[in-house]
């Protein structure tokens, strides 16, 4: 039986009094099922009372998609597919092995990064999950009310890595003044992040500049707010790098750290254990946490995910009080 979309829909989400509210995300939800109707179970727990409390940032966040994508919103679902399914092959692995397939950067530079046009599927398939998995989800819902509310105006303000560039557009956004930056060490990245704030009407509020984060990173400029939303996992030495990164912040300076645990995937190398294990990463760069979250991916409780090893999204928002010694 042909699937009906509308219907299909309106039983995934929530009830009619709600349709003006989640039209952003009644658009999404069609357009991916149309491409991927096979799709529908998992959206209908994605979209369950379980993350009632998450409906206006997922609003919020459908309506960027949707700016960002405009015409080509089909494109980007069937890049989302095709992400995931790439996705699932290093997800057997990591079930079979334990470990990622990848153990360096240079590898996923010439698998991934390297391949322009991989990379900008790749790119679109990591936008849509922001909305389509739970635990983005709820990372971006920290990163607005708990970060990005938190500011003092005009903040100097760093992404590192900031590829489909949706954080980096919410700064901007939210940002009335300031100095904006993004650096990203692949340049099919950047061009996503240009895109992203192009579209978004804020591309002539934030400086894009290509870096790699493993090389010496010292500026002219101390932070007053560093990003670095799921890029740690991408280098061999993540503590090394942050330790470098914290230099780069103003007394006072505050992260934004979101690091997936068990999340395997074309280009992850360090394999994060959990919160606990990051909360020591962070404390080993000379940084305080202020705020620990866990995010368990779409349909897990946290203690099923920790007991099956599936994805948790581990978020720190930190400070630094000081130089590591």
């Amino acid at each position: 039986m042909p699937l009906n979309v509308s219907t299909e829909h309106r039983s995934i989400t929530s009830s009619p009094t709600d349709e003006s509210r989640a039209s952003a995300q009644r658009q999404m939800i069609e357009a991916m099922l149309d491409v991927w109707p096979e799709h529908q179970s998992f959206l209908r727990s994605r979209f369950s009372p379980m993350y009632e409390a998450l409906r206006n940032t997922s609003e919020q966040i459908a309506a960027r998609i949707l700016t960002i994508t405009g015409a080509h919103l089909r494109q980007f679902c069937e890049d989302y597919r095709w992400t995931c399914n790439i996705l699932l092959d290093e997800a057997l692995f990591f079930q079979r092995h334990g470990e990622y397939r990848l153990k360096t950067f240079a590898e996923a530079y010439t698998e991934l990064y390297g391949n322009t046009e991989k990379m900008r599927r790749y790119n679109h398939g990591l936008l849509l999950s922001q909305l389509f998995w739970a635990n983005q989800t709820a990372a971006i819902d920290t990163y607005l009310k708990k970060f990005l509310a938190g500011s003092r105006p005009n903040q100097r303000h760093l992404e590192i890595g900031p590829g489909h560039g949706l954080l980096l557009a919410e700064a901007a956004l939210h940002d009335s003044g300031g100095i904006l930056t993004g650096w990203d060490a692949s340049p099919a990245s950047l061009e996503a992040s240009a895109e992203s704030l192009r579209c978004m009407g804020v591309e002539n509020k934030v400086r894009l500049e290509e870096r790699d984060m493993r090389q010496p990173l010292a500026g002219d400029v101390l932070f007053d707010r560093i990003v670095l939303s799921e890029i740690l996992e991408h280098i061999e030495e993540p503590v090394e790098a942050l330790i470098q990164v914290a230099k780069l912040a103003a007394p006072g300076g505050r992260f934004f750290i979101n690091v997936p645990a068990n999340s395997p995937a074309p280009d992850h190398i360090f394999l994060l254990r959990d919160a606990d294990h990051l909360v020591d990463m962070v404390k080993a760069a000379g940084l305080t946490p202020l705020r620990v979250e866990s995010f368990p991916q779409t349909g897990y409780t946290l203690d099923r995910a920790q007991k099956r090893r599936a994805t948790v999204s581990c978020v720190i928002i930190a400070e630094k009080l000081c130089l590591p010694s």
